[in-house]
């Protein structure tokens, strides 16, 4: 068995290694788990597979944040869909007062105000 934070090994064969940055040449028939893996060649050694771990952060508890950050997204979406109709109501009226073609002035009609 092989520990440490950074480990760099030309040829290992059958064996265990373990730490937070991991570099290997070759390896055979070993067991390597880090944060960072990097081999150049691995193979399996006669009864002896060749494993992997790659070490990542916990994110379970990112999961509160994330359905907070949901809950405001639908409250901004629900916000924006509001604009737009109000938007789209007010070009609406707009059209029927004054064309495009004219300068636009004060509509004498009710269905402007």
């Amino acid at each position: 068995m092989i520990t440490g934070s950074k480990i760099v090994i030309a040829e290992a064969s059958n064996c265990e290694i373990f730490g937070d940055e991991v570099t290997i040449e070759l390896a055979v028939g070993c067991a390597v788990s880090g944060r960072r893996v990097e081999i150049e060649s691995a193979g399996p050694r006669r009864n002896s597979e060749m494993l992997v771990y790659v070490q990542v952060k916990d994110v379970s508890g990112h999961d509160k944040e994330l359905a907070a950050l949901a809950e405001q997204d639908a409250a901004l979406a629900a916000e924006l869909d509001k604009l737009k109709t109000e938007h789209a109501a007010r070009w609406r009226r707009r059209r029927k007062c004054a064309p495009i073609w004219r300068w636009p002035i004060a509509c004498a009609r009710a269905s402007c105000s």
